[in-house]
């Protein structure tokens, strides 16, 4: 009996040691999950103290921008009377020109995935009262075959920059004083109209293809395009009583990359790295509100060059004409625009959701799903019919 009694003890001692054990077990997963949700919360803390000294970093960067408003691009131009001594200076500085552009956006670009589209855009006014705009785009042109092929294109929409704008932004362009040297250089004035202001421009362009052996090593062919504006021209001087002056510098660099396809073979990617920054003086005159904040919006024409090279290189991107588009889809169309009321004081809510359905559901050229916007912005969307609608359209076209 005093052995069975022991050995009861014995086991009853046992099991409350193994109690004690899991007690002490699941404590120490207690403390443990306790340890590791406190050092979560300081990660997390110390993630978004980052991300806000990140953020403090970029308004700084921006302020200082805005302040010296200084465009890496950009260098002092001065144009005298004398044709052949204007045209010698345009020589003299197509070189330092094309070199100072390719390495701002090599380095621009120096840690992005050149593979990868990317874009960023920023708007702000200076301490002048200049509204200014800097963007910077880098862009994939897949299917061609050389980047030659790309440079030609991109120099084709150049030359008529004035009807992509007038065709695409409505913004009656036109091109004065052009005087080029070669195809490599030209200095040339962009006039343009917009709700009765004008907006002048006076710009040089330098364009340069480097073959593989002129940059050394294995770098690959690049072609680069440059535009700068005019400081002071003597023969065509700023007319800044009358005008508005919007500056212009850009840097557009060209590069052959290879992807490697699904089936395992490489393909040819030509990757435009563009950087723009424009400058719309202050006006020495009055603005109408509505022509300022119209001006602003289309001073930077975003990605203008790309639609018309795109255009070039790949047939199946170019939008029908407007005598191409079925008239009962315009209208319906038109009668779901008319369903929403909140317009303001211009129209221009009603007009600008028409515009961006007719371009983005329709395949509408920019300029006539304006035009028709425009024609029709006096009248009540939902009660026009098929016949109005008609008649709008035969009037374009």
């Amino acid at each position: 009996e005093e052995t069975e009694q022991l050995q009861y003890e014995a086991a009853q001692l046992e099991a409350r040691v193994k109690e004690l054990c899991d007690g002490n077990a699941e404590t120490r997963e207690l403390q443990q999950r306790c340890e590791s949700e406190r050092l979560n919360g300081l990660l997390r803390d110390a993630r978004r103290g980052h991300q806000l000294s990140f953020a403090a970093a970029q308004s700084a960067l921006s302020e200082c921008l805005t302040a010296g408003h200084s465009c890496p691009l950009g260098s002092r131009i001065h144009l005298g009377k004398n044709w052949d001594e204007r045209r010698q200076k345009l020589v003299e500085l197509r070189d330092l020109k094309v070199r100072n552009a390719l390495e701002y956006a090599l380095a621009r670009s120096q840690f992005l995935d050149p593979l990868k589209p990317h874009h960023s855009d920023e708007h702000t006014e200076n301490s002048s009262g200049d509204f200014c705009c800097s963007r910077f785009d880098q862009i994939q042109f897949d299917g061609v075959e050389s980047v030659q092929q790309v440079f030609d294109a991109l120099l084709l929409c150049v030359r008529s920059v004035e009807t992509s704008i007038s065709e695409r932004l409505r913004l009656r362009t036109v091109r004065e004083n052009y005087d080029s040297v070669g195809e490599s250089i030209a200095n040339f004035r962009l006039l343009s109209a917009h709700c009765g202001v004008q907006v002048e421009s006076h710009s040089v362009m330098f364009a340069k293809l480097f073959e593989r052996h002129e940059l050394g090593g294995d770098a690959p062919p690049c072609g680069v395009v440059v535009f700068d504006a005019v400081d002071d021209d003597e023969l065509f001087p700023y007319r800044p009583a009358a005008r508005v002056r919007k500056d212009v510098a850009s840097a557009i660099v060209l590069r052959a990359h290879k992807r490697r396809k699904s089936s395992g073979s490489e393909e040819l990617v030509v990757v435009m790295t563009a950087c723009k920054f424009v400058s719309l003086r202050r006006a020495a005159f009055e603005l109408p509100r509505r022509a300022l904040r119209g001006i602003r919006e289309s001073m930077c024409w975003g990605l203008l060059l790309v639609k018309s090279i795109n255009e070039m290189l790949y047939p199946e991107f170019a939008c029908p004409a407007v005598e191409d588009l079925d008239v009962r889809a315009i209208d319906e169309l038109l009668a779901s625009a008319g369903e929403d009321e909140d317009e303001d004081e211009d129209g221009d809510v009603l007009k600008d959701m028409a515009f961006r359905a007719f371009e983005e559901h329709l395949g509408l050229r920019a300029a006539d799903a304006f035009a028709l916007v425009d024609d029709v912005g006096d009248f009540d969307f939902g009660a026009m019919d098929n016949a109005a609608t008609s008649a709008l359209l035969s009037a374009l076209v």
